[in-house]
């Protein structure tokens, strides 16, 4: 059903295709497909069934919650002059950011203040609750 639905519609992503316990299911259409499979009911956020998933190859999409998790955004190991990144931490609230060294990121470092100096006394530093979020 889904292949037939994938290959004559734009489909590009199918969230929680199958029943959360069809394992074969899960991995058969990720492995037949060239879209992105979300396994969001598959995984729960759960460690243990995400590193089932990812050794079966179930899904091949995960779902972010951000309040089911600490979540650590990162750009790719070479840092550029694009500074997203800042403006993707505080717009989905994740709290921490990972960064390089601090060459060849003036704009994502000055972009990071200035969100801070328009936030005022919103803006709230959240490190002591990033010690133990669990």
């Amino acid at each position: 059903m889904y292949n037939g639905l994938i290959k004559d519609s734009p489909i590009i992503f199918i969230e929680n295709p199958y029943d959360q316990n069809d394992w074969y299911g899960w991995t058969s259409l990720t492995s037949q497909t060239d879209i992105q499979i979300v396994g969001d009911d598959l995984i729960v956020t759960n460690p243990k069934l995400i590193q089932i998933a990812a050794h079966n190859q179930s899904c091949n999409c995960l779902l972010l919650k951000s309040n089911s998790w600490s979540t650590l955004v990162s750009q790719r190991s070479s840092e550029t002059e694009d500074c997203f990144v800042a403006n993707l931490v505080f717009g989905l609230c994740t709290g921490e950011i990972k960064t390089g060294a601090p060459s060849r990121s003036e704009c994502l470092y000055f972009q990071l203040f200035q969100i801070k100096e328009e936030l005022g006394s919103n803006a709230e530093y959240i490190g002591d609750k990033l010690r133990k979020p669990f």
